[in-house]
């Protein structure tokens, strides 16, 4: 069997391993035909590998050995490349053996095809002939890849020393000559199976030498995937020299071939520069026709780049640069107080949150500033969004115990905010039941059950100090009866809340 799999090869580049393109990439049918032929590559493997016949490292010596150097993909929701980590954009395999579907949940089933994709792709990519060793490597804890993370693809996987094998290589690692070498027999604009022509891979990796002999046999700076074009790399990666002696070998006619007779700049290439940080860059891009911003990537760039980016689209990206600036890893006040600059609604409630409940949990730095911002701003310390006020999501980020931690102190500040702005504790909870009585009942399915595992005497006493009554009664019940009921009469929260003037 294992000759059978090691020969199920794909005649073409752009989904198989080491073997030539038959058509040019812009060939619908072909690539259509090639999708197939994978799929029922992929089906036929993992029966095999369910069967429990095949032994992984075993199986990837032989393609080895057969020049077969494609990876197997496991996808579900998204595509990984288990066991390894590819120096690409987005991290995709150079080339794709087999592309194993893995559920969501995982089963027997999934955990062994696992199991084998991990194993298959180490033993591979460690193999001394393994062809894509500056593109992949084995992966290790340490790793913290990001897809986002565009400066990956900068810098090789391993080093290698040996001479480059073909000419998207020798424009990663290899010097004029050898550019010029297989330009003689491979088209200067190839693109390879991840979409990337022979001058992005140079400007990606800072192969500057290149560069120059790329753009000297005609290499199109546009050419391929709007998002992996070797302009767009240059705007990603911030790198302003490289980006202005691209601009200047980009002529109407191009922009026109590949963009439309309007020549307007898709909307990846502002994106990319936003993100980088770039402020002349983002500049030189819109003084040109171009699309706005449509989305923010983190990590998020300063505000001055992102001024620029707020004057093509300004609400409609505020929008979404108020979301992204209340999150993690830390909250950020001054594109918080950008976005309101640019009219943001500050009681706007998106993804079942408002500005202010997500901020008043005071998990992340900033956060204090942050709400401070919104309250001033106009926010509503009252509103509740999808089932919850802000006041009470920050009371419930406290504990108040000797444990008192930055997390506590952003949470005990922020509740101290909202109290003075207005924020009533008081409110009933979207069940209906006095503010207090979520404190003490927090379960939904069940609003009278006991479940105090955060409260504490001190923080009783904060919430009575600011007006919170515990004497209110739902369904003709009070919170004392049923503590009493549940904890027992002389439970520290039942004499708690009789010293602090429950009934």
């Amino acid at each position: 069997m294992r000759a059978a799999i090691s020969g199920l090869c794909l005649a073409v580049a752009f989904l198989a391993c080491g073997c030539a393109r038959a058509t040019p990439p812009s060939d619908e049918q072909a690539e259509s035909s090639d999708v197939r032929q994978l799929m029922a590559r992929s089906e036929a493997a993992r029966a095999e590998i369910l069967s429990g016949k095949l032994d992984p490292a075993a199986e990837a010596i032989a393609a080895a050995q057969a020049g077969d150097f494609g990876l197997i993909e496991n996808h579900d929701i998204s595509t990984q490349i288990r066991g390894v980590i590819c120096h690409t954009p987005n991290g995709g395999a150079p080339a794709v053996r087999f592309s194993l579907a893995v559920s969501h949940a995982i089963g027997r089933e999934e955990a062994a095809l696992i199991a084998y994709t991990q194993t298959y792709n180490r033993t591979l990519v460690s193999q001394p002939a393994y062809g894509d060793a500056d593109l992949c490597r084995v992966s290790s804890p340490a790793d913290t890849f990001r897809s986002y993370d565009v400066t990956w693809v900068t810098r090789p996987a391993r080093p290698v020393t040996s001479p480059p094998r073909n000419l998207h290589e020798a424009a990663r690692r290899g010097d004029a000559e050898q550019v010029r070498r297989f330009l003689a027999t491979t088209p200067v604009d190839r693109l390879d199976r991840l979409g990337m022509s022979p001058l992005a891979w140079a400007v990606a990796r800072g192969n500057d030498s290149a560069i120059s002999t790329l753009l000297d046999a005609g290499a199109d700076p546009l050419t391929g995937s709007q998002s992996v074009s070797a302009l767009r790399w240059a705007a990603a990666l911030g790198r302003q020299a490289k980006f202005t002696q691209l601009l200047r070998w980009i002529s109407p006619e191009m922009e026109a071939r590949h963009w439309g007779k309007d020549r307007v700049w898709p909307a990846e290439y502002l994106e990319a520069a936003v993100g980088s940080g770039n402020v002349a860059i983002v500049r030189a891009i819109r003084t040109r026709p171009h699309y706005p911003v449509r989305e923010l990537w983190p990590p998020l760039p300063n505000a001055e780049v992102l001024e620029l980016a707020l004057q093509d689209n300004s609400l409609r990206l505020a929008n979404r640069l108020l979301d992204a600036s209340l999150g993690r890893p830390a909250v950020r006040p001054d594109l918080v107080k950008l976005a309101l600059k640019h009219g943001v609604d500050p009681n706007a409630v998106r993804n079942y949150e408002s500005p202010l409940t997500t901020a008043s949990n005071g998990i992340y730095p900033g956060t204090p500033e942050a709400v401070r911002l919104l309250l001033e701003a106009g926010a509503d310390p009252n509103l509740m969004a999808h089932r919850d006020r802000p006041v009470w999501i920050a009371v419930r980020a406290m504990t108040l115990d000797r444990d008192r931690d930055e997390h506590d102190e952003r949470a005990l500040a922020i509740f101290q905010q909202l109290v003075k702005a207005g924020a009533d504790l008081n409110l009933p909870d979207w069940q209906g039941r006095p503010g207090a009585w979520q404190l003490l009942f927090p379960l939904a399915y069940a609003p009278t059950k006991l479940a105090p595992s955060y409260d504490t005497p001190r923080l009783l006493e904060l919430v009575v100090q600011n007006g919170a009554d515990l004497n209110a009664e739902w369904n003709g019940k009070r919170m004392l009866a049923l503590v009493e009921a549940q904890a027992g009469r002389e439970s520290e929260l039942a004499v708690t809340l009789r010293r602090l003037g429950a009934r």
